[in-house]
Parts: C-alpha cells; structure tokens; sequence
C-alpha cells in the first residue's frame, strides 16, 4: 500500500473510532430527572413536576402555560374547566399541560408520547407523584403521527373528538406543515375544539390563520416560541 494512501487509510480509521466512541458515550449516558416545575393553579397548585435533566424534553415555560389556560379560560367563560370536558395533550413529555388541565377542572386527560424513557420515568411518576386517579389518565406510548391518523378507529373507544388539544413539538426536526395537516385530517378535533400549537417563529408560514374549521384566536409571540389558540368560528 502506497505510504500515502496508508496515512489516508489511517486517518479515517481514527476518525471512525472517534465517532464510534462518541456514539457509545451518547447511548450509555444515564438520564436522570429533577424537580424544575410546579402545577400553577387549581387543586393541584404547588405540586412538584419532574422533568429530564437533559434537553431531550422541552417543557412548555409556566409563563406560557399560565397565559394560554387564563386565554382560555376567558374565552369560555368560567374560572376553571368544566368537570365533563377531556384534553388531549400531545408531544406530553412531562405531562405538565394536561396536569394542569386536570388541576383546573378538566375531567380526563389523554396524554401521548413516544419516548418509552420519558413516558416511565417521567410522565407517568408525574402523574402518580401529584397525586391523580388512574380514571382521570390515560398515556399512550406512541407517535403523535400515528396517534392521529388511527384516531377513527379507537374514536368510540377512546370517546370522540377532544374538547381541547395541546400540541407542543419539540422543535429539531418537526415537520410543521405535516403536523398542521396531521391535525386538520384528524378525527381527534372537532369544529367545537380548542387547539393549542406551541411553534418557533421561524416556522409561522405553515401555521395559518385557520386549522380546518377552527379560527385563529390567538398568536401570541414569548421570545422565541408563539402560541397559536384555535377554537370555534363563532368565538372569533
């Protein structure tokens, strides 16, 4: 072998193992959690929220979360949620949204995340650390994708369409158009549901005025991250 194809040869050889090394060092990373979030309001207030320690999960901020239910709240009427209505939170990683769903009124939630990880060692710790019912839960370790696209199929199980949806994305390589579209298609919404989209700015030309029958309430921009509100027509 020619010296300088060798050293060639050599290098890559380095390089490789330099990957295969920091691809090893990634999987046997132990993830741990902490204790960063609390429940703001309702009858669960002050309750501590475990979240992963590393940036795997993207909580929304208590800034956001406390602005988008008292929106909401305003828009409906009423101090808290009713007891009859189900939410659906979506991307749940902590579960901290549909938590505070369920801390605020809301009689049931139904949380999706796809993370086995986070959905054990966090989300559903969670829900048993702040003390819920196993009748107010339910998680679904799977894709939202996937979620959404089967919903007509588990629809008279699960019990129709949601009355409110929180869909908060992580951000690396979501495809917001298909996610949108996702939604629109989605037997999981109706033309009387509240949907949250939790968005980066960068992304705002796929997330429009309109999601299927539901109008544009709010688009409200907290640094990098906006919060579109969709909701009935006629409460524009």
């Amino acid at each position: 072998m020619p010296q300088e194809v060798e050293e060639r040869y050599l290098k890559l050889l380095k390089r490789q193992e330099g990957k295969t090394k920091e691809l090893s060092r990634k999987h046997s990373k132990q993830r741990s959690t902490h204790k960063v979030m609390k429940v703001s309001s309702g009858y669960l207030k002050g309750r501590s929220i475990l979240s992963p320690s590393d940036k795997e999960v993207r909580p929304m901020m208590a800034k956001v979360k406390n602005a988008v239910f008292s929106m909401l709240l305003c828009r409906i009427g009423a101090s808290q949620l009713p007891s009859e209505c189900r939410w659906l939170d979506l991307f749940a990683g902590t579960g901290s949204v549909g938590i505070e769903a369920l801390s605020r009124g809301c009689g049931l939630c139904h949380f999706v995340e796809l993370d086995q990880w986070t959905a054990n060692e966090v989300l559903l710790r969670n829900i048993g650390n702040v003390g819920l019912e196993a009748d107010e839960c339910v998680v679904h370790v799977e894709n939202v994708f996937d979620f959404l696209s089967r919903f007509s199929y588990k629809s008279e199980i699960i019990g129709g369409p949601f009355d409110f949806v929180s869909v908060c994305p992580p951000y690396n390589n979501m495809d917001f158009a298909r996610l949108v579209k996702s939604l629109e298609d989605s037997q999981a919404i109706s033309e009387r549901s509240f949907v949250i989209i939790e968005y980066p700015k960068e992304v705002e030309d796929h997330v429009g005025p309109n999601l299927g029958t539901l109008s544009r309430m709010v688009n409200r921009t907290y640094g990098r991250t906006t919060v579109a509100i969709y909701g009935p027509a006629d409460l524009v």
